[in-house]
């Protein structure tokens, strides 16, 4: 998780600590979201690591506002779905 913290930081363009807390809680809703959409987080994966930093920095950038999922982060967590399937059948 603290690589997680450490891109999502650089992202935000933070250098310090004190914002720490609230990015892991911000990191921890962001999974629990996806995991309602059936996806789990595989931290060895990049791509997955990766899907995990964009939706939690979307989700804190836009926390006070109604903008839409950018769609590179929606066709990410519509594959992941599928693939999901893909693999279920």
């Amino acid at each position: 998780m603290d690589e997680i913290i450490a891109i999502l930081k650089l992202n935000l363009g933070i250098s310090h600590d004190q914002k720490d807390k609230a990015l892991l809680e911000e990191i921890k809703a962001a999974k629990s979201e996806l995991e309602s959409k059936s996806i789990k987080i595989d931290y060895d994966s990049p791509e997955d690591r990766m899907l995990l930093v964009d939706f939690s920095l979307w989700r804190y950038k836009n926390k006070n506002e109604d903008i839409a999922l950018p769609k590179s982060i929606s066709y990410r967590i519509k594959n992941r779905i599928a693939k999901r399937r893909a693999e279920n059948v």
